[in-house]
């Protein structure tokens, strides 16, 4: 727990027991902490250190429990109160916290600040009068006031640090770089060594610096644009003054003993504390964005839509324990602005992405005001600020540039639009859009803004996100330590100069510690229960055999419905009332009547009236008024909730239920279980209660107790003069399950509860009197008064205890201060209040006050998962007290909660008062008791159930303000200055409307809108075996599953039964695993409900591979394909009640030999040759980049299906006619007669209808919609880089006769006319093989995709995302999905939808000579319809091709292949599987799709053989296999489409330690380990250097193959050349191999390279050496002329006007260059050659022996502003020939670049194949594999560079 203030143990802030009430408190003893601190240091403090200095303090094994180990000395005070002992209750558990151990410093900290300035603050006010004086300076006094954050905060009342100018508190930021340009450019020989400082008005240092007690300093931020803005204005560049002042000498002396409990918590050792943090969030608060105590790094982000990014961050915070220093460690995530276009950003927050027109001045207010509210503050660049400071932006402007004016200099009033077209020569494509004002007033387009990256965006969240923002940041136990434990080399402790220079030497693991689990609490159900206690295991429990413990009942009740009746029809209702009645009457809670009153109502109408109606039509029918109404409500409908909210709970006082019509339709009965346990506290009764002999402090009867929880909720961030409201909450009744609340709006941010007082004493609506009232009217008790409260106070930051204590030292401090500094600090005294409120009743309870924390970073993490619960968490109930808490308070952290997702949190519970003296057992199992009293579930909470109940009342406060107002901080226009701040507070006061009367007794705050959990077959439940017991389980041992969809390598690795494989040699470890057989079992619960549906089906979408399934002891069916989704009929054989599900796999190696032995060996490459007759993922036997694992199991997900009549197959064909006119094509079928009409709605992306029809006739099981779309109807979907991918959605429902809705669907299209184009060519034999896009011709420039992992269940929709946007990023525009992997989940093609990727997809069959027996043929068809069908609607997916290389196998082998034979019967022949891809296959796709086929990968078609060059597409590897060619050669290799082609390279070095697992004897290229994951040998012995070799290899082949394939794209019937497709993009495990990134996502130099070759414009060369003879006889006269042709690409559609700069260099001669320019005109869509000639300064050689000069010429194609648009050095080949210069002639540097995140390369003479890198966790660069030439400097970025020394590699380095 990080420092407060000093207190005393027992009494609070000494509070003794003879203290009057409501009288100022007594310390009991000196020194006095009640005024500011004193500079002279406590008189604890010691004096000097002893000589040589304190000794550094390391954490080691903290002190253990015991009598007196680990507590405080008796003279020791605390801020609340101090450690009485130690807990031992409950069974003892060793587990693993995010903390780490650090030293602390052993010299004395110099605390600086202006804590002492004299005339501090008059010189502000006069500096705010004046800002300007003489010479033209402007001078800006800044007052620096904002205290640091809650876990380090010093005293409140720390005086202030200025840096001098100021008009405002500036950013944190802007002070770093203030403190940063002093300390290193300004005054670097003052501030020796570097101090560090927290952004705001502290500064810590080792040593005293130079300028004495105080010393003012002035600072120029040096930037061009600044100093542009300076020479406009006519004014001189701002000056910043900064003020330092030497407060204080530290000691760290007392840290030792305050860390040992020999010390108190006083302001020195607060103080040091607070260095310590501040030392460690210098480094990366000066390279990172950060908050308070985290920063951010865009190494990890996620693109979550509308204009916002997640960062991944680490948080950090130095934290003292008991014996030793920490440092907690934990990821965190940061919402930024997405960087870029600013219009682009906030037409994607209106979710109208490329609609520009939706922002301009007629746009809706509200959303304009939205859009506000979301940008207000965030910082841009304009086209006048380059290198300047990004800007502010203040507001929205109302109207477009066109219609906003302004007056000129001296001038005519304007239009923002003319001014820039006139003024600045900006002429806007969108003059109508709206514009931004900056702080300044000035007016900026927004399309004219752009957004730098890294702004955290300080907003409240959008709802729709949150889920988003979860999994991001989601993360299991294990994962997040381990991602924690990578973290420390991105904090890089170790390499910040300020924690070396203070000593801080912090440990690199985790720290173990003792850990309790606590026994739970015995819950008492009603007596008339089977089952009438239950004792919760693993936080949770059930409600089978159990009555409520004080049911209520419900006399008359009405049904209000706002779904549509065609959705929610009467049959529905009566299903619904049948339900909800059975579960009432199950669970004791009585239901006296059917409803009174069922009635549809309109959402559109006066949702108030139809309630209050509905209760009227009550009472005329029955002569009451309802006890309940429920309301159904439809998707989407939260403002109709709000509505019946603040209907019934605060306008009539009737209690509120409301369901989803879509949770009713056909709900189990556990759902409506569910809302019993809500609908019975709303009625005032309790659901169960803690049985006393659990809990005795709670049952005493001689101390009645009260258990109170208070919380306080803020406006979100950015949101001024919007209200805070505070919550209080307490038990009525002595069982603490009976809770009445209170709420109260109250000053935005004040943390303390302002009206406290008031909350528990007035009349009827406080809880002491409805406490005392309850006891004495309903309990019958004599004497109701409380003798105990307990006070959970929730919401309150460790820096704000003392504030809950006490005010006294608070108002003191700003006693004298300004106003809005008061305001500011102005805190009430929370538990003064509660005393005064108890001294107003006349009562005398003994009070305990503990602030329960949620807002913190600690995490527990079990040792192994044996010790974990089936989240991998810590069990619910552990409990820590030692060795990470406080030396001195009395703290304790409850993990309370069984897991369900991510890492559990646990509560911190701080004793801040305790007059009851409890023990640490006694305390900690009463708030553990406490989280199992919440009545909504039957599950413990992770805080005590007040304290919980106070969280969710402020958050209902929305509901007491008015619907029809509109007055909702989430939509209302932000106010900008404090007049309209306060008006905004007034007015939301006046509309705050309390709880109805007839409510305040009821828990009326138990609601919300109801949701169940379906029978899904999630990882609960599951458990494996290994059949007949072996090596991974024993043979009746079943385990429980970690993950669901899962497999048997995942668990046993998760349950460390097997190595890891992909480490060292245990591939060859694990092979036993395949030929094993295995079972996965589920248990699960089927309702009488449930099974009452017509057709109940078990789903299985995803076995590997031969399984038999089995239900109940029935066999269901036996599956033989991976690929196949299995749907099995199940009434039959479900039971009420429990129910089992086991499926067993048997060995696919073992099955496929079977087979191969039945039906005969065949021919192929890679893997084992049984692998041809398996419908398995083919690469799972090994390929020649590959592993051989063998998976099984349930690797895509399981589900269990009710219904009465589904939709079987749903098609949407989209044809498209030269003039990219639409006929779209809807046909659906359905699996029952039932079904008699159906409806078709085509949406587009913002939402709105395009076309629909309804009541389409259902005839035989099928219907029809057919729509013609003319042209710009609807938006068409392009490739990246071509145009935009709107995707839109079909929607369709089939209805019965009756109206009633049987089944609906949606599918997510995109318009685009796809053809492969064959067309004859100009000057060259065959065809084209092309892929035209709506009438475009593109140039596919791409990849080709395996499996990312051997593991497919582990591969996340994020780490799809990542791949496809490594393809995006490097300036691809297909990927091909190989045959010999899997059909990739859909989130892959809806990823490829998304960014723009065309896809080929093979069918799953390569390198093989395939069989076609009749049962084979029919497995393969099932699997190849299934997967069309599902592809089918994607835009993306553009071809489909029969197999990989499966013809090539037939002409390798010499089979049956004539391929003018199109006839025979294929089956007959020894090349079978022509059947497959020339019958089967194209008849499939033809049938269920528009998709493309094409019959194999590569296929010439045309009866040439598949190595022909002119006819369809080509595998061409030639230059790494066949006859090696050298790569200059790529021209001459070409074919019309090359489909695959590679160059094998080494990962990245890191990746290659990770494959040696720590096995440096290992490392080198031939080793064993090495060559096991490498397919090709090596001789190099120098790993890392024979790395480098490979890479550029491998850089250099690549790049020449798509820039020579690039030429032949040369215009429109000279396309000779269509597309490249690099075999291959990924891996799917750590392994050399002709991937460009690796399998951790690490691209190798070869990716970069591609990347610049794809651009939209590049330039070209090649050298040629021509030898001409000078007859036909000689051998010995000649002549050899070295030529080079030079072109340009231009894949835009538009031509290019660029300027040509060529010149050339010679490596030996460095005075000697040639430059020349040309301007040229690059063709659109097509090459252009622009010049050949000969190699400038190479002489004509006439012998062999003649050595060429090395000359190197550089091209770069330049627009009209400079701008590179593309560069190529062209080299001399082989690199082998050349004598590389020195280095240290060279002349190259590599310079850092002031933002510490990119460096300049600069040379004198030539380089090639620059690879940079540092030391430590790898960086993001922008470029590798880089030619650099003098005159031509280059700037390469690097995410996590962080200012890191950058070392290079390079041909000629001297390494070799």
């Amino acid at each position: 727990m990080p420092p407060r203030g000093d207190q005393e143990r027992g009494r609070g802030r000494g509070r003794g027991r003879s203290s009057p009430r409501g009288g100022p408190p007594t310390r009991g003893g000196p020194p006095s902490r009640g005024g500011p601190p004193s500079r002279a240091g406590p008189s604890t403090r010691g004096g000097p250190p002893p000589r040589g200095g304190a000794p550094a303090f390391r954490g080691g094994p903290a002190p253990r429990r015991g009598a007196a180990q680990g507590l405080a000395l008796a003279h020791v005070e605390a801020i609340g109160v101090k450690r009485p002992g130690f807990g031992n209750a409950g069974r003892p558990l060793e587990v693993f916290t995010n903390h780490f151990t650090t030293d602390i410093p052993s010299e004395m900290i110099h605390h600086y600040d202006g804590e002492n300035s004299p005339g501090l603050l008059n010189l502000l006010s006069a500096n705010h009068a004046a800002d300007t004086i003489t010479g033209g300076t402007k001078l800006v006094s800044v007052l620096l006031c904002t205290p640091l954050g809650p876990a380090t905060d010093l005293d409140a009342t720390h005086s202030f640090i200025v840096i001098l100018p100021s008009e405002k508190t500036l950013p944190a930021a802007l002070n770093f770089e203030i403190i940063k340009t002093l300390q290193e450019t300004i005054s670097p020989q003052v501030f020796t060594p570097r101090g560090a400082y927290d952004g705001r008005k502290n500064m810590f240092a080792t040593s005293k610096f130079s300028f004495g007690d105080s010393g003012e300093f002035d600072v120029v931020l040096a930037t061009a644009g600044a100093a542009q803005t300076a020479s406009r204005s006519g004014r001189g560049p701002k000056v910043y003054k900064v003020r330092l002042t030497h407060v204080a000498e530290i000691n760290p002396e007392v840290l030792a003993r305050f860390l040992q409990g020999q010390q108190s918590t006083d302001n020195t050792v607060l103080t040091a504390i607070t260095a310590l943090n501040v030392v460690v969030r210098m480094e990366p608060n000066l390279n990172y964005p950060f908050n308070i105590r985290s920063f951010f790094t865009d190494k990890e982000t996620r693109d979550i839509g509308s204009g916002i990014e997640l960062w991944r961050g680490y948080f950090q915070s130095v934290r003292p324990g008991i014996g030793r220093m920490l440092i907690n460690v934990d990821i965190s995530t940061g919402m930024m602005y997405r960087r870029g276009p600013l219009l682009s950003l906030c037409l994607d927050f209106l979710g109208k992405r490329g609609q520009p027109l939706a922002l301009t001045g007629r746009m809706p207010e509200r959303e304009r005001i939205r859009v506000q509210k979301f940008i207000s503050g965030i910082r841009i660049l304009t086209p006048s600020s380059r290198g300047a400071r990004p800007r502010g932006v203040k507001r929205l402007s109302k109207n477009g540039a066109d219609e906003m004016t302004f007056r000129l200099d001296n001038g005519p009033t304007i239009t923002v639009a003319d001014y820039f077209r006139t003024q600045q020569n900006q002429p806007l494509r969108f003059p109508s859009v709206l514009c931004v004002e900056l702080g300044s007033g000035a007016l900026i387009p927004l399309e004219l803004c752009e957004v730098p990256p890294g702004q955290i965006i300080r907003k409240q969240l959008p709802p729709e996100k949150t889920a988003d923002v979860v999994s991001f940041a989601t993360k299991r136990p294990e994962d997040r330590l381990q991602s924690i434990r990578n973290g420390l080399s991105v904090l890089a402790y170790g390499q910040s100069q300020y924690v070396r220079q203070f000593g801080m030497d912090v440990g690199q693991e985790p720290v173990k510690i003792g850990a309790r689990v606590l026994i739970p609490p015995t819950l008492k159900y009603g007596a008339n229960s089977r089952q009438p206690t239950i004792t919760p295991r693993d936080g949770a429990w059930n409600m089978i055999d159990k009555r409520l413990w004080g049911p209520r009942t419900i006399g008359q009740w009405v049904i209000a419905i706002y779904e549509r009746q065609q959705r929610f029809n009467p049959n529905n209702v009566t299903d619904m009332i049948a339900g909800l009645t059975a579960a009432c009457k199950a669970v004791g809670l009585m239901v006296g009547n059917a409803p009174a009153h069922v009635t549809w109502e309109n959402a559109q109408g006066d949702i108030s009236k139809q309630l209050r109606d509905a209760g009227l039509t009550c009472r005329n029918k029955t002569g009451a008024l309802p006890t309940v109404i429920v309301v159904i409500l439809p998707e989407n409908g939260d403002d109709i909730y709000k509505q019946v909210k603040h209907f019934g709970d605060i306008s009539m006082g009737v209690v509120t239920q409301c369901m989803k019509s879509s949770k009713c339709f056909r709900a189990k009965q556990q759902y409506y279980a569910n809302v019993t346990l809500k609908l019975n506290p709303k009625l005032g009764g309790i659901n169960a209660i803690p049985d006393a002999r659990s809990v005795s402090v709670l049952s005493d009867a001689n101390n009645p107790t009260i258990v109170m929880g208070a919380d306080v909720i803020h406006p979100a961030p950015g949101s001024l003069g919007r209200p805070s409201f505070t919550a209080l909450v307490g038990n009525v009744d002595s069982n603490t399950a009976k809770y009445i609340a209170t709420i109260n709006v109250q000053r935005p941010r004040l943390e303390i509860i302002e009206d406290l007082e008031a909350m528990t004493t007035s009349f009827q609506k406080y809880i002491l009197n409805m406490y005392m009232g309850y006891r004495k009217t309903v309990e019958k008790q004599a004497n109701p008064a409380p003798k105990r409260i307990i006070f959970f106070r929730d919401g309150v930051s460790e820096g704000e205890f003392q504030a809950v204590l006490d005010q006294g030292r608070y108002i003191a401090c700003v006693t004298n201060a300004p106003d809005v500094l008061i305001r500011e600090y102005r805190v009430l005294v929370e538990l003064r209040l509660i005393q005064k409120a108890c001294t107003a009743l006349k009562i005398n309870p003994k009070i305990t006050m503990i602030v329960v924390g949620k807002r913190h970073h600690v995490r527990f993490f079990p040792k192994s998962s044996n010790e974990g619960d089936r989240s991998g968490n810590c069990p619910a109930g552990t409990v820590v007290d030692s060795e990470i808490v406080n030396p001195v308070e009395f703290d304790f952290y409850l993990q309370s909660h069984g897991g369900l997702i991510g890492t559990s949190r646990p509560a911190h519970y701080n004793v801040l008062y305790d007059e009851n003296n409890f023990t640490p057992d006694g305390l900690q199992s009463l708030c553990f008791a406490l989280c199992h009293v919440y009545a909504r579930c039957t599950r413990s909470v992770s805080i005590p159930a007040p304290v919980y109940y106070a969280d969710i009342v402020c958050s209902r406060s929305k509901y007491h303000f008015d619907p029809g107002r509109n007055l909702d901080s989430t939509e209302t226009e932000t106010a900008t200055n404090t007049e309209e701040q306060e008006a905004n507070l007034a007015a939301f006061k006046a509309a705050f409307k309390p709880v109805h009367d007839s409510m305040k007794q009821l828990i009326v705050f138990i609601m919300g809108v109801d949701t169940t959990v379906l029978l899904s077959f999630d990882a609960a439940g599951w458990s494996f075996n290994q059949v007949g017991g072996g090596q991974g389980t024993a043979k009746d041992e079943w385990l429980p599953v970690s993950e669901f969809p899962t497999s048997v390598h995942v668990e046993l690795l998760k349950l460390k039964k097997i190595p890891d494989p992909f480490i060292g040699l245990h591939e060859w470890d694990v092979q036993w695993v395949g030929e094993a057989s295995w079972a996965f079992k589920k248990k699960f619960i089927a309702t009488e409900q449930q099974l009452k549906a017509p057709n109940v089906d078990l789903v299985f979408e995803g076995l590997d591979t031969f399984a038999v399934v089995e239900l109940n002891g029935h066999k269901l069916l036996e599956t033989e394909n991976q690929f196949v989704t299995y749907r099995a009929a199940a009434q039959d054989y479900l039971r009420v009640g429990d129910n089992e599900l086991i499926l067993t796999f048997a060995s696919a190696f073992l099955k496929g030999r079977d087979l191969e032995k039945e039906h005969g060996k065949l021919n192929l490459w890679n893997g084992d040759s049984s692998r041809l007759h398996v419908r398995k993922a083919q690469y799972n036997y090994g390929w020649d980049w590959g592993p051989v694992l063998m998976t099984a199991g349930p690797w895509r997900p399981v589900s269990l299906e009710f219904y009465d009549a589904r939709i079987t197959d749903f098609r949407v064909s989209s044809i498209l006619n030269e003039d990219l006119e639409v006929n779209l094509d809807v046909t659906l079928s359905v699996s029952s007669e039932k079904a008699s009409l159906a409806s078709v709605i085509l949406k587009a992306p913002s939402g709105v209808t395009v076309v629909g029809q309804k009541d389409i006739q259902v005839s035989d099981g099928t219907a029809r919609a057919q729509f013609h779309l003319k042209k710009g109807e609807v938006d068409l979907w392009y490739p990246v880089g071509y145009g935009k991918q709107p995707i839109y959605e079909v929607q369709v429902e089939v209805q019965d006769g009756q109206a009633n809705l049987l089944d609906s669907k949606s599918q997510k299209v995109g318009f685009r006319r796809a053809r492969i184009v064959e067309d004859k060519l100009e000057g060259q034999d065959g065809l084209t093989f092309l892929f035209e896009i709506n009438n475009i011709r593109i140039f596919c420039g791409g990849s080709n995709w395996i499996p990312a992992d051997s593991f497919l269940t582990t591969l996340t929709p994020a780490r799809y995302r990542a791949w496809l946007q490594l393809l995006v990023d490097g300036n691809q525009n297909m990927v091909r999905v190989w045959g010999g992997g899997i059909y990739e989940p859909d989130v892959f093609y809806e990823i490829c939808d998304e960014l723009g990727i065309l896809v080929w997809q093979d069918f799953a069959f390569g390198c093989g000579q395939y069989p076609a027996y009749d049962s084979f043929v029919k497995n393969i068809t099932v699997e190849a319809e299934q997967n069309v069908k599902r592809l089918r609607h994607h835009p993306s997916v553009v071809i489909l091709a029969g197999n990989n290389e499966d013809y090539q196998i037939a002409e390798t082998f010499k089979l049956d292949l004539d391929y003018d034979d199109e006839t025979s019967d294929f089956r007959k022949t020894n090349f079978p599987a022509r059947h497959i891809y020339e019958r089967v296959l194209p008849s499939i796709v033809q049938q269920h799709s528009d998709i493309h086929y094409h019959r194999s990968s590569p296929y010439s078609g045309h009866g040439k053989p598949t190595t022909d060059k002119t006819y369809g597409d080509l595998h061409q590897w030639n230059v790494w296999h066949g006859s090696q060619e050298p790569w200059h050669n790529w021209d001459i290799l070409a074919g019309r489409f090359v489909s695959e082609f590679g160059m094998e390279a080494y990962p990245d070095i890191r990746t290659v330690d990770h494959w040696l697992g720590g096995d440096k004897a290992e490392r080198f290229p031939q080793s064993r380990t090495t060559v096991n994951h490498n397919k090709a040998d090596g001789f190099e012995r120098r790993l890392e250097l024979y790395v480098y070799y490979t890479q550029i290899m491998q850089a250099e082949t690549l790049a020449s193959a798509y820039r020579l394939w690039r030429r032949n794209w040369a215009g429109r019937g000279k396309e000779y050349t269509a597309g490249a497709l690099v075999w291959q993009i990924n891996d799917c495990w750590p392994v050399t191999s002709w991937a460009i990134v690796d399998y951790f996502l690490r691209p190798k130099p070869a990716y970069f390279a591609i990347a610049r070759e794809l651009r939209p414009y590049t330039v070209g060369m090649t050298r040629k050496h021509v030898k001409e003879f000078a007859n036909e006889r000689t051998a010995a006269d000649f002549k050899i002329t070295s030529v080079v042709e030079m072109w340009a690409t231009n894949s835009t559609l538009q031509e290019k006007r660029a300027t040509l700069q060529v010149t050339s260099f010679d490596l030996d001669n460095a005075d000697w260059r040639e430059s020349w320019v040309k301007e040229v005109v690059l063709a659109p869509n097509a090459s252009t050659e622009l010049w050949k000639g000969v190699v400038p300064g190479q002489p004509v050689r006439t012998k062999d022996s003649e050595v060429p000069k090395a000359i190197i010429i550089s091209a770069r194609l330049l627009d009209d502003n400079g701008a590179v648009l593309g560069r190529y050095s062209n080299w001399p080949e082989p690199f082998k020939y050349i004598h590389f210069p020195k280095v240290e002639d060279l002349g190259f540097k590599i310079t850092p670049l002031d933002d510490g995140k990119s460096v300049e390369l600069t040379t004198e003479k030539p380089v090639k194949g620059i690879v940079l890198d540092v030391e430590g966790e790898e960086v993001k660069w922008s470029d590798q594999a880089i030619d650099l030439v003098p005159g031509d400097p280059q700037i390469i970025s690097g995410v996590g560079l962080k200012g890191r020394q950058v070392k290079a590699r390079f041909l000629g380095d001297g390494t070799a």
